[in-house]
């Protein structure tokens, strides 16, 4: 566990509403987020299931929103079977992958090594 300083516990104040609301009833003689505790999330198995697959053996997945959950799974689908081809076809590529973010869904597969296809830019071969 990682401690902080006395001088940055004094410093700290909550972050919201209901914890002041609480750190004030009882006087402010409470350390504010005073250690950052480091614990590892168990391992869980899950299942994924494709959206297709081609006689061609290649997994195709269709997405329109693609969540972080989404990205995350198919890096780890892609780390533990890499021989595996699974194709990405994407609605609108050229969605952002959060609201406040400039990269696309397309520049982060390019980024993480995924291959894609825009249903609407950049379709995918008609053999695949």
């Amino acid at each position: 566990m990682k401690k902080r300083s006395s001088s940055s516990l004094r410093k700290k104040k909550p972050k919201n509403k209901f914890e002041t609301e609480i750190w004030e009833y009882y006087n402010k003689e409470w350390a504010y987020e005073p250690e950052r505790i480091k614990y590892v999330q168990p391992a869980v198995n899950r299942v994924y299931v494709p959206d297709f697959k081609t006689p061609k053996d290649i997994y195709v997945e269709c997405k329109g929103y693609w969540k972080y959950d989404d990205r995350r799974k198919h890096l780890l689908i892609r780390q533990q079977y890499p021989t595996k081809r699974i194709v990405l076809i994407f609605y609108n590529s050229r969605s952002k992958i959060t609201k406040n973010s400039k990269t696309t869904y397309g520049d982060w597969c390019d980024e993480h090594g995924l291959e894609w296809y825009c249903w609407r830019h950049k379709k995918p071969p008609k053999e695949l």
